[in-house]
């Protein structure tokens, strides 16, 4: 495995665990998802089905909701236990297909691998800023526009 497939797998694992830890809890509701896609072999289903709710239930993990495609198609969608917790006089907010997150810090994430599949790959490596460089202030690829100055204390930021 070469170091651009390490870094892809690791992003999907660290993506898929976080993100589905966003909102927490260990319930399945079990209502009709009208946005729920499930173009898969009915076996296939059962066995996401189970390994999802094994994982909310070991994790804690309130409500999430999964997609998978091939070729560019969706081919299955659902949504898994509640995306806010119900009062003493209302009922829980469920997540189906089409539930957003709020992301958060894990597009801390996202811009990290694309920078270091920038570094490791050469042809992509090249701009008018110069090839890109960890130890490089972030002053140097960040607009100068008088603007918007940047703050002083940013002049020796690095990205590593």
């Amino acid at each position: 495995m070469n170091t651009k497939q390490i870094l892809l797998l690791s992003w999907y694992f660290f993506v898929f665990f976080h993100t589905i830890t966003i909102v927490g809890c260990n319930n399945h509701t079990g209502q009709t998802d009208p946005s729920a896609i499930d173009k898969l072999p009915s076996e296939v289903s059962s066995a996401i089905d189970s390994l999802i709710t094994n994982e909310m239930n070991e994790n804690h993990i309130r409500g999430l909701s999964v997609a998978i495609a091939n070729d560019g198609e969706a081919v299955f969608a659902k949504g898994y236990g509640i995306a806010k917790a119900g009062t003493p006089t209302s009922t829980p907010t469920l997540v189906f297909a089409d539930t957003p997150f709020e992301l958060g810090s894990v597009t801390k994430s996202f811009t990290t691998v694309g920078l270091l599949l920038i570094l490791d790959n050469p042809s992509l490596n090249k701009s008018n800023l110069g090839p890109l460089n960890l130890d490089s202030p972030i002053s140097q690829y960040l607009s100068t526009n008088p603007e918007f100055p940047l703050p002083q204390t940013w002049e020796n930021i690095t990205k590593r």
